[in-house]
């Protein structure tokens, strides 16, 4: 699943990828133009919107109740693993 194919992330998702994006480019920051550090940013970006929904649902931060049962999230990442076997 890539691209228009892919489910929108969660306001809260996005949020996530967003901060795991300018946690990747903290080593650049100073080391690196403006511009080049704003071409990764938009790079690493699209990736994300692109064809890793899937990996920020997985990274996501997970509630577990006291019941042991994990939470995660809107989307259902078993079903999207079955549609990457197909």
């Amino acid at each position: 699943m890539s691209g228009a194919d892919a489910p929108a992330l969660s306001p809260e998702e996005a949020s996530f990828a967003d901060a795991e994006v300018e946690r990747a480019l903290a080593p650049y920051v100073g080391q690196l133009s403006a511009p080049a550090l704003a071409w990764m940013r938009e790079q690493l970006a699209e990736a994300v919107r692109a064809d890793g929904a899937a990996l920020v649902r997985a990274a996501y931060p997970r509630e577990v109740d006291r019941s042991g049962e994990v939470f995660r999230g809107p989307a259902d990442v078993d079903a999207a693993r079955a549609a990457r076997r197909r």
